[in-house]
């Protein structure tokens, strides 16, 4: 069994980012109870039931979305990743595809391009506080011993939200309450961050990967402050 406190770099390596790996900015205590992620996409209440005690921070952004990771006191690992599905190159959409198409398409590329030797436990609809959402658990082999990582994908406009939590040993009860839990932590578009001083708008900040120049690009760097 290995030690708690390696546990959250082993649930790291295991939890690979489709936009950047894993993080590499240093883990941050808990200095506030809003963490507002990058181009408006989310705030999440880092107060949440779903966490015990303080947490800490990864996060990572591109133009192909961002990524948070979430340790809590007990090394319990979370994240939350938002994708970029506007002319995303990874993921193709078909025309008029429907939601559950899309989520499915985003799945699919975590087992095509992160996990691919994964084992499908479940994959199921389910309804969540950010509206319908494609629940699935991957048993993710392991140096040591399987981890299981579950997932629930959202669709919202031209963005995936993908709520993420990691267990050593199955437990489904409780992997569904703790995804269920973060899903609802989660309010989109973000609250204006303190000192901001951009406009606020009423949506997140979008960019198509496949139309924009260089120029436009580092312009919504700046203004999305993914950086």
């Amino acid at each position: 069994m290995s030690h708690p406190m390696m546990r959250p770099v082993l649930l790291c390596t295991i939890a690979i980012s489709l936009i950047t790996g894993c993080a590499s900015h240093k883990p941050s205590a808990q200095s506030t109870k809003i963490y507002h992620a990058p181009a408006q996409a989310y705030s999440l209440n880092l107060g949440s039931q779903a966490f015990r005690g303080n947490v800490s921070l990864r996060d990572s952004c591109s133009s192909l979305g961002s990524a948070l990771d979430v340790t809590d006191s007990l090394g319990r690992f979370f994240r939350v990743e938002v994708i970029n599905l506007l002319n995303n190159p990874n993921i193709q959409i078909p025309e008029f595809s429907d939601e559950r198409t899309i989520q499915e398409l985003v799945l699919n590329d975590y087992l095509n391009r992160v996990h691919k030797n994964a084992k499908m436990i479940e994959q199921r609809p389910v309804r969540t506080r950010l509206g319908n959402s494609l629940y699935a658990v991957l048993q993710v082999p392991a140096a040591q011993t399987p981890a299981y990582i579950g997932y629930a994908i959202v669709r919202r406009g031209n963005f995936a939200y993908v709520a993420e939590h990691v267990q050593n040993t199955y437990r489904a009860i409780e992997m569904r309450e703790a995804l269920a839990t973060l899903n609802g932590s989660i309010k989109i578009p973000s609250m204006t961050p303190p000192n901001y001083s951009r406009e606020r708008t009423d949506l997140p900040l979008f960019l198509d990967l496949k139309n924009s120049t260089a120029e436009q690009v580092t312009e919504w760097q700046k203004v999305a402050r993914c950086t």
